[in-house]
């Protein structure tokens, strides 16, 4: 790769966890970029660990959620003053905190996918300064030369985020398929009579329910919001399920439009974007 060089600087970058599959995915990309990558996990020898750790230009640390805070308390004082630190966990505050404790550069990131074959090309991975510096500069040229969106948010607003984008939307896959295990409707069933729109949400679900579950339930539990936004999700299906059961429809009408103006003009445009999904949903239907 021609940006070899440039990028070369990052070694030796170490990622601890690299036996998962974001750090296997992450030493391909870069490993692409001319960045030399040594691997630790669970298995590796203590005194492989004080090894490389020492001597390691850039570390990425990308463990169970559960488990980050711990590990980085012990890789943070292996570290060189001068080396960037860095992880990929979906939960920032309290493991910034910790990677702030290092002297030298410091930045959280946070993929928003999985590993895939196209690699970062038009995905967005969120960026949480911490200390920047001259590695902090040649990790954003990594990952924009990798076709990624970097997004730039401080750590209390990402976990905020999360906890909307992440627990409000998949816990909400998991309850709904609860719902559909407790009515005994199977997806083959509800699959028959879906409409376009609702295909799309079964495959969503789906695509929820085929991950490892603990890796769901630690970003549920982790998360500092997960607590207020469980409690809303409760409070707003108790308000609406009691004015859909009472006598006041418009009581019901006027929270569904309140709730919707809320949004500005996205909904709207929700509607166009989705209209083209929706067609390219059906004719694959048709196709098969």
């Amino acid at each position: 790769m021609t940006n070899a060089p440039l990028f070369s600087e990052l070694s030796p970058c170490v990622i601890v966890g690299s036996s998962g599959r974001m750090g296997a995915w992450f030493t391909s990309l870069f490993e692409m970029c001319g960045v030399a990558v040594e691997g630790l996990d669970e298995r590796t020898p203590y005194e492989e660990w004080v090894s490389k750790l020492t001597r390691a230009a850039t570390v990425i640390v990308t463990v169970p959620i559960h488990v980050t805070c711990e590990v980085m308390s012990k890789v943070v004082p292996l570290l060189k003053p001068s080396a960037l630190l860095t992880d990929l966990t979906s939960i920032k505050s309290p493991v910034l905190k910790i990677m702030k404790t290092h002297p030298g550069e410091v930045v959280g990131l946070h993929p928003m996918c999985a590993p895939n074959a196209q690699g970062l090309q038009g995905q967005t991975v969120v960026w949480c300064e911490g200390r920047s510096g001259q590695r902090t500069e040649v990790l954003r040229n990594i990952l924009s030369h990798l076709g990624a969106e970097v997004v730039p948010l401080n750590d209390e607003k990402h976990d905020r985020l999360m906890s909307l984008v992440q627990i409000g939307n998949h816990f909400q896959s998991v309850v709904l398929a609860y719902v559909a295990q407790s009515l005994r409707i199977t997806a083959k069933e509800a699959l028959q009579v879906a409409s376009p729109i609702y295909k799309i949400r079964m495959q969503l679900m789906g695509r929820i329910l085929a991950q490892e579950p603990a890796l769901y339930v630690d970003m549920f539990r982790e998360n500092p919001g997960a607590s207020e936004v469980l409690r809303l999700l409760e409070e707003g299906t108790a308000t609406f399920k009691s004015l859909i059961l009472s006598d006041d429809r418009e009581a019901a009408v006027k929270f569904f439009r309140d709730v919707a103006s809320s949004f500005g003009d996205y909904p709207k445009e929700a509607l166009i974007e989705s209209d083209a999904l929706l067609e390219y949903v059906a004719h694959c239907a048709h196709k098969s």
